[in-house]
């Protein structure tokens, strides 16, 4: 009798981040015109910048945003027609909870359950 080694092949492993499941609010905090909250999934490690970017692919005109290129990183200036500007000395204030982030939306990565706030706001 001859005896054949027997060879399995196992599926090769999955390369797809896990998820992670994050909520996002935006705020109108000067004229209170909106108040808006999104629960969205973006890959584990992903960027704040993800999140408003499948916000905005869920909610087109909602959440729509614009940022501006910074030495820093990209800068969240405009969440649905509010433009942050230093002539009315208005920004976007981001926050996790009640907590402002120490990061901006390129470098800032929100973890599984996390609220993040988009706030108008005046200095």
């Amino acid at each position: 009798n001859l005896t054949f080694p027997v060879t399995t092949t196992s599926p090769p492993p999955t390369t797809q981040a896990v998820p992670i499941a994050v909520e996002y609010n935006i705020v109108d905090g000067l004229t209170h015109s909106f108040n808006d909250a999104v629960n969205v999934s973006v890959p584990v490690g992903s960027s704040l910048i993800r999140v408003l970017e499948k916000a905005r692919d869920l909610y087109p005109v909602r959440f729509s945003f614009s940022v501006t290129s910074t030495q820093w990183g990209p800068l969240l200036t405009t969440v649905r027609n509010l433009t942050a500007s230093t002539e009315t000395r208005t920004y976007w204030q981001l926050l996790s909870g009640t907590e402002p982030l120490d990061q901006g939306i390129g470098d800032y990565k929100p973890k599984d359950g996390e609220r993040i706030v988009a706030n108008y706001s005046q200095y």
